[in-house]
């Protein structure tokens, strides 16, 4: 087999393993890690899988059934949550995520984009 037909099937292999393979002066092969775009993919996916769950906790907590009525915008306050609800939701969150939030933070936590950049560093720490 040619250098040039290993090159390229190293440079296939090594690009499905979400990283790159380039020559360097010499003709072989250099590694390149593509962290940064792995980690927006994983933050874009975590992210995803955060505001479904809070959705779902939600959608429970406030007897919602059509849940493609709550978006990322959605304040909590236009879900018809009295107090007593907005509690239970953050205990709901705490428990779901093993976090506790203080009091002082539940009244900055407005919408579910709010609750999802405030869990996401918690649970990014836990999948490392």
């Amino acid at each position: 087999m040619d250098k040039n037909k290993k090159t390229d099937e190293l440079s296939h292999t090594l690009s499905h393993a979400h990283d790159s393979c380039s020559l360097n002066k010499n003709n072989t092969a250099t590694l390149e890690k593509k962290e940064d775009s792995c980690n927006s993919d994983h933050d874009a996916e975590l992210k995803s899988e955060i505001q479904n769950e809070i959705i779902d906790i939600i959608a429970n907590i406030a007897k919602i059934k059509d849940k493609s009525t709550i978006s990322n915008d959605t304040a909590l306050s236009n879900l018809g949550l009295d107090s007593i609800d907005h509690t239970e939701v953050m205990l709901a969150i705490e428990d779901k995520f093993r976090h506790s939030i203080p009091d002082e933070a539940t009244s900055k936590l407005i919408t579910i984009k709010d609750i999802v950049e405030y869990i996401l560093p918690y649970k990014k720490a836990l999948t490392k």
